[in-house]
């Protein structure tokens, strides 16, 4: 089987975040037939590993698995993993019969799309000591195989807010006898649209209100209880947790002046994919020797988040950015479909890059 063949059928057979049994299957078997690298199945991750015994220098390519819903139904590769992961495999497959004079795995994630597949894979740094992990996504927009990197912030950080606020519930013809938390889920609506509309100016900061709620659609009831639900994000950690404290003092005075119980919850928090620099002035070569076209870019390069930063903390990290066509339709669009073209481009991206790491 080839790289496009492997492709085609990862391209087939989409699956959800935590649930991509069969996509395992396929690259477990492409590993198995089309590689010679050591290949190590745990529960609901993978990896292969390409081990040298001289080898001084540990070298981890990660890539994701997961598709997404489709709109009206079904499920679609709508964000490329699946050409992401047979790039991977099929750099596994050009390393074979190989000395590069280091250690390379490639890790194949699970739930990348919902930030909770990072974590299972922490294990892997507990079993080696690796040096660096690497990752890249296709970039719509960008010039088709042009390699696309920063020395700094790569994707933002974000997290789901939502804030509900408590009253008392009533008969909707005596509304004096309850506490309808509606006009504090419109004040706060109401301040929360300014701080969105100060962050347009910034490129990395957004506030986008996501989902209100105040009651059920029942004439009879004078609601009590309500709920804002926003979506946050920024350059880096630190001015994430910053713009949450603004958002949730905001939601909780608001609250308080209408004697209204009030609580959050965090939900999908993802770190900032942020680059270490020297390994991005490093390793950017390969996009030079590789690529098309190399494109250095002021970071955030994107305003999405990725689950890749939590490995940030166990290693070196770098991600860079592969261009999928100046007229593609955009990530998550139902017109979306990775490229196939990109596949040969982004092997020859990965084999440069593991030669001068």
């Amino acid at each position: 089987m080839n790289v496009q063949e492997l492709w085609e059928e990862l391209h087939a057979s989409p699956e959800l975040s935590m649930h991509e049994v069969h996509t395992m299957e396929i690259l477990e078997d492409y590993i198995r037939n089309e590689t010679d690298l050591e290949l190590y199945v745990e529960n609901g991750w993978l990896y292969a590993a390409h081990e040298e015994p001289d080898a001084d220098k540990t070298i981890v390519i990660r890539a994701e698995m997961d598709a997404i819903p489709k709109p009206g139904g079904g499920v679609f590769h709508g964000c490329g993993h699946d050409g992401h992961a047979a790039m991977a495999a099929g750099t596994a497959a050009a390393l074979k019969g190989r000395k590069v004079g280091k250690n390379v795995i490639f890790l194949f994630q699970p739930g990348e799309e919902i930030g909770a597949g990072a974590a299972i894979c922490l294990p892997l740094f507990d079993r080696y000591k690796v040096d660096m992990i690497l990752a890249c996504h296709n970039l719509p927009g960008y010039e088709l195989g042009s390699f696309v990197y920063t020395e700094n912030t790569f994707a933002c950080a974000s997290e789901g807010l939502k804030m509900s606020f408590t009253g008392r519930q009533s008969h909707a013809a005596y509304p004096e006898d309850g506490l309808n938390p509606a006009g504090c889920a419109a004040k706060t609506i109401s301040e929360l649209l300014q701080i969105a509309a100060s962050l347009e100016s910034t490129k990395g900061c957004r506030l986008t209100i996501v989902n209100v709620q105040v009651g059920n659609p029942d004439f009879g009831i004078n609601p009590g209880f309500g709920s804002v639900s926003v979506t946050i994000r920024a350059e880096n950690d630190g001015i994430l947790k910053d713009l949450e404290h603004k958002v949730l003092q905001i939601a909780e005075s608001s609250a308080d002046q209408d004697g209204l119980g009030f609580t959050y919850n965090i939900k999908d928090p993802f770190h900032a994919t942020v680059n270490d620099a020297e390994l991005a002035e490093r390793l950017s070569a390969a996009g030079k020797t590789a690529a098309c076209s190399w494109i250095h870019e002021e970071a955030p390069v994107v305003r999405w988040s990725e689950d890749f930063g939590l490995f940030s903390d166990k290693a070196k990290a770098f991600y860079w950015g592969i261009g999928s066509g100046t007229n593609q339709p955009g990530l998550h669009t139902e017109q979306y479909v990775f490229p196939e073209d990109l596949l040969e481009k982004g092997i020859r991206i990965w084999l440069e890059m593991i030669r001068i790491a």
